[in-house]
């Protein structure tokens, strides 16, 4: 549907084989008005690209039709961003159709029947979204900008504060040149943006001593602005990604384990380990590394405070580190221990809890757990 929506604006390819060389590329005129250049050629129903994406969007609509249909709460299908993307990317097809017929049966306006087509015709390209669905990195991506928002807003108002004052600078650095491309501030945002970003267009460059000192200025100012954020940003990524990776193999790892023969699943990482409510933990690591305090009673609106419980999953004393070099019995149980080196080790995950940073701010961050107790193996001993 993509290359649809991409291949109608080709001119050669946006006409019947027959009219492709006697027409124009925009149509002369629209219900009696005068040409209107921008407008792409009338889509005839006859027009391959037409009923391609007819297709795609009768198998699009039966499909959120069915699941809509299927889902046994309403409200959930319609809060769900997927399925919002979903409609969106049907709809503007209808509206588009409906402005159409209105528009060759010369009903209603046609300034505003172009206005809604153009408008229209760029939201299709949401369709893009679609994706999402079906592509982890997507997700991953989407997952990350939601949790960096409060980021990413610094970002845009640090950059809003330098183009104000840079744009204002360079005006008034260079109002005293005829020739100069900065005739007002709100005309200089555009060059401030293109500077602080580093892009550098050239359409708009200082020729005063002054201005070149203020454009250096904005330039290095934009990329201490613009790297400041960045670091949380690739770290809330970085957290997403491996998550998900750690989901995947969690995942593998049990589809394994149960189709494995019996007489192998020793071999499968099985440690000696204690699981269990933990009730009394003080301190955690969070995201980024740093040591808060856990807070043992989270405040209830109108009732009495509540704990804080976390179940984790720890190595027994006796089994960490046993199987390696000079380890006795126990560890990692059905490993070889006569051609392999294996220890056990804790396998951590991340959960949200009320914590305490070192300025003693209060807030819920993600803290890291012990979730599992796997084992590893290291090297071969050598020994036959």
């Amino acid at each position: 549907m993509l290359r649809v929506y991409s291949c109608w604006s080709i001119p050669r390819m946006g006409k019947p084989p027959g009219q492709r060389q006697r027409q124009p590329r925009f149509p002369a005129r629209l219900n009696g008005s005068s040409p209107v250049p921008g407008l792409p050629p009338r889509l005839p129903f006859d027009d391959p690209f037409f009923v391609v994406e007819t297709l795609c969007i009768c198998w699009f609509s039966f499909e959120l039709l069915v699941r809509l249909a299927s889902c046994p709460s309403k409200t959930a299908f319609f809060k769900n961003v997927m399925n919002l993307i979903d409609f969106v990317a049907i709809l503007p097809y209808f509206v588009a159709l409906g402005t159409e017929l209105a528009r060759q049966r010369g009903v209603g306006q046609p300034a505003m029947s172009l206005a809604i087509l153009r408008v229209i015709r760029l939201v299709r390209v949401f369709r893009i979204f679609k994706l999402s669905r079906h592509s982890k990195g997507l997700q991953i991506l989407g997952q990350t900008l939601r949790a960096s928002m409060r980021e990413l807003g610094l970002l845009i108002f640090f950059l809003f504060i330098g183009v104000v004052l840079f744009s204002s600078a360079v005006y008034f650095a260079e109002a005293d040149r005829a020739e100069s491309h900065f005739t007002s501030i709100p005309e200089s945002f555009w060059w401030a943006v293109v500077t602080m970003t580093t892009v550098g267009y050239g359409d708009m460059a200082p020729v005063t001593v002054g201005g070149k000192i203020v454009g250096s200025l904005c330039a290095i100012a934009g990329v201490l602005t613009i790297s400041l954020p960045v670091p949380v940003i690739v770290s809330n990524f970085s957290y997403f990604y491996h998550r998900e990776t750690d989901d995947e193999e969690a995942g593998i790892r049990r589809g394994v384990s149960e189709t494995a023969p019996a007489s192998r699943r020793g071999e499968l990482a099985v440690c000696d380990a204690v699981s269990g409510w933990v009730t009394d933990r003080r301190t955690a690591v969070d995201l980024r590394g740093r040591e808060v305090e856990v807070l043992g009673e989270v405040p209830a609106a109108g009732g009495s405070p509540l704990r804080q419980y976390f179940f984790e999953t720890r190595c027994k004393a006796d089994s960490a580190g046993e199987g390696g070099p000079g380890g006795g019995g126990g560890g990692c149980r059905g490993v070889d221990r006569r051609h392999w080196v294996s220890e056990c080790k804790a396998k951590q995950s991340y959960v949200r809890a009320l914590t305490t940073d070192a300025q003693g701010r209060v807030g819920w961050r993600w803290i890291r757990i012990d979730t599992a107790c796997v084992c590893t193996l290291l090297s071969r001993t050598g020994r036959a």
